[in-house]
């Protein structure tokens, strides 16, 4: 996923939410201008101008309206496009100096005609602790949308208000429930495994429901997909080899049978009668069971053009039969329409073929694939669509976070599946959200459900690195912080500083792994030398009674307060 293609999405949506509808906004009026601000009559310079203290700023201003030294006053503040300075308009007076911050709340709500409800009170206190401006329909709408959140989310709420504020963007019900979806401490992947379940087990099925079903899936099975475009892929290699009758240097698709040291035929002379006797007899075995690859790639062509699906997903469809058959502890059931030494040399291939997670080329091909499936293309075409009027066709609207969000509105859903696909919508749409591009250094959020068979649940990874002239990110100066929830280790923190292309890992779980990191490094050092980074050091860090989702956002909230610092 490219960081232009992020930016487009971003901006899109943005756009999209600031010209959302005024009932949902809350906005398109004058007033919307109009930042709150809590504010301290200094002193008075003359007659018509006094100093005003706002947070740490002091301000100087010609005075319209009679003010007291010394007093506190709520300020609307405004300034008009065709205007040089803006003007300061008083909300509300202090009879006296508030003594608490409630008190202070509380005379901003009477002042804007608002319920003193707990959401209320509780969110100007924490704009008030954070001396953070608001617009007043700003305030409103955000003040609606906590009052419809659980009890138990209302500092989580109030904190993805601040979050929207602060990175200026909409307050609108679609950004704050993307913001507090995305720190959702539950990994991605149980959510829309959940939710699949919840279908799959579901008395009543329905065409929402269904198609809901068919989204989620390809996502449950992207790495064995994967695993499936492999072993197609080794199985064409070596049909290409027996039809170029290139057998010379083409690898055995299954382990051979040697014979024994004292065989007289391994110690014959290569150039000799016996030699060349040798080698026609290795090349027997190699050509029948090239002649056997040929045959499987036939009979899944065959299948895939019955049933009226691709070659892959038949491949998939057997990888997963066999898989499923050996976790029971079974012995592998033969598949139909394959013979069992057919069985036996697919067991072979896919043993050769598995994706690992040491193989880079495998990462990058699953969570690539993820990606298609998650939506992010389709869904620029759906914004693009949007803000020039028109509507994509059906066929487009197939990736998993369009279908999700069509299934939000669907009537034939039941309740409790559609708060689900709500949530991973929302959950996928924040991701958008948290992307913050600057001129001189951007920042991008990432997160992917992993159903690994190598024990991985979820990878999430934040990157912030400086800009360079083209405006893509400097490799040789950034950071990355991978955040894997593991079968094993469980959640882990893998934190990558780069500084003139020397890299510093450090690594954080609830295990002691110095001990197990020590011989892994001169790997890793080579693995990162190809690369063209220099390893500094790696330290294994032990995480004594912390949970990980607050020290994560912890961190986050560092980086998006900070333009300058480099750290996440």
């Amino acid at each position: 996923m490219t960081l232009m293609m992020l930016n487009d999405v971003h901006n899109s949506l943005r756009k999209q939410f600031e010209q959302a509808d005024p009932l949902q906004r809350i906005s398109g009026t004058e007033t919307d201008q109009k930042r709150l601000m809590l504010g301290k009559v200094l002193r008075f310079i003359s007659e018509q101008f006094a100093e005003i203290q706002i947070g740490n700023t002091k301000w100087q201003g010609k005075l319209e309206a009679p003010l007291k030294a010394g007093a506190h006053y709520w300020f609307s503040y405004e300034k008009k496009p065709d205007e040089a300075t803006g003007r300061l308009q008083v909300v509300e007076a202090f009879d006296k100096n508030p003594k608490t911050v409630q008190d202070a709340a509380f005379k901003l709500l009477n002042g804007l005609s608002l319920k003193r409800t707990k959401e209320a009170v509780f969110l100007v206190g924490a704009l008030l602790k954070e001396q953070q401006p608001i617009r007043e329909n700003d305030l409103r709408a955000a003040i609606k949308w906590l009052e419809n959140l659980p009890k138990s989310d209302a500092q989580k709420g109030a904190d993805a208000v601040m979050f929207a504020l602060k990175r200026e963007l909409p307050v609108h019900p679609g950004v704050l429930d993307s913001i507090l979806a995305v720190k959702n401490p539950v990994p991605l992947n149980e959510q829309i495994a959940k939710t699949f379940d919840m279908i799959t087990n579901a008395t009543q099925q329905s065409a929402g429901m269904e198609k809901l079903k068919q989204a989620l899936l390809p996502v449950l099975q992207a790495e064995t997909e994967v695993h499936a475009e492999k072993l197609i892929q080794k199985l064409a290699e070596h049909v290409r080899s027996l039809e170029k009758g290139e057998l010379q240097g083409v690898q055995p698709l299954k382990p051979q049978v040697h014979s024994e040291v004292g065989n007289p035929l391994q110690k014959a002379d290569a150039g000799g009668t016996q030699g060349q006797e040798a080698k026609a007899v290795q090349q027997q075995p190699q050509k029948a069971e090239i002649a056997a690859a040929k045959d499987l790639l036939a009979k899944l062509a065959a299948q895939a053009e019955t049933n009226g699906t691709h070659i892959v997903k038949e491949a998939a469809g057997v990888i997963r039969a066999l898989e499923s058959s050996g976790s029971l502890g079974q012995a592998p059931a033969v598949p139909g329409g394959f013979t069992p030494k057919e069985t036996e040399l697919l067991q072979h291939i896919m043993k050769e073929t598995a994706p690992a997670l040491t193989n880079k080329a495998d990462v990058f091909s699953v969570l690539l694939k993820i990606k298609d499936l998650l939506g992010v293309r389709d869904e620029l075409s759906l914004l693009r669509a949007m803000e020039n009027g028109a509507v994509l066709k059906d066929q487009g609207l197939q990736s998993l976070k369009l279908v999700l969000n069509e299934m939000r509105h669907a009537s034939d859903l039941p309740a409790p599946v559609k708060q689900e696909a709500d949530q991973i919508f929302h959950r996928l749409n924040g991701q958008l959200f948290l992307q913050n591009d600057q001129p001189a250094q951007s920042q991008l959020f990432l997160s992917y459900p992993l159903f690994s068979k190598n024990g991985v649940q979820d990878l999430t990874v934040f990157l912030k690195g400086q800009k360079k002239d083209d405006g893509k990110i400097d490799p040789s100066q950034c950071r990355l912080m991978f955040y894997l929830q593991l079968e094993a280790l469980e959640e882990t923190v893998i934190d990558c500083l780069i500084q003139q292309n020397v890299m510093t890992v450090t690594i954080e779980t609830g295990f002691d792994l110095e001990p197990l990191l020590e011989p892994l490094v001169p790997a890793l050092k080579e693995n990162l030398k190809e690369l063209g980074y220099s390893l500094s050091g790696v330290t294994a860090k032990k995480r004594e009674n912390m949970k990980l989702a607050p020290f994560l956002d912890a961190r986050f909230e560092q980086i998006t307060e900070s333009a300058v610092d480099v750290k996440i």
